[in-house]
């Protein structure tokens, strides 16, 4: 199905919101600060599956048609 210009240019900006969202998420979760003589927790943030979202969200933005 073809899309006109405005289209196209509506789901290219949903997409960059998607990819905002991820990123400001992985801002807020990717590190952890401990204090001297505190446990370290297990890291519940996984960078491999942002990093894949994000890929998967430039490639719907590149492919966008």
């Amino acid at each position: 199905m073809k899309l006109c210009l405005k289209e196209i240019m509506k789901r290219i900006a949903l997409l960059e919101q998607q990819k905002a969202e991820i990123l400001s998420d992985e801002a807020q979760n990717c590190t952890t600060t401990y204090g001297l003589g505190e446990d370290r927790l297990p890291i519940e943030y996984d960078f491999a599956y942002a990093r894949a979202a994000v890929k998967a969200v430039d490639n719907q933005v590149r492919y966008c048609d």
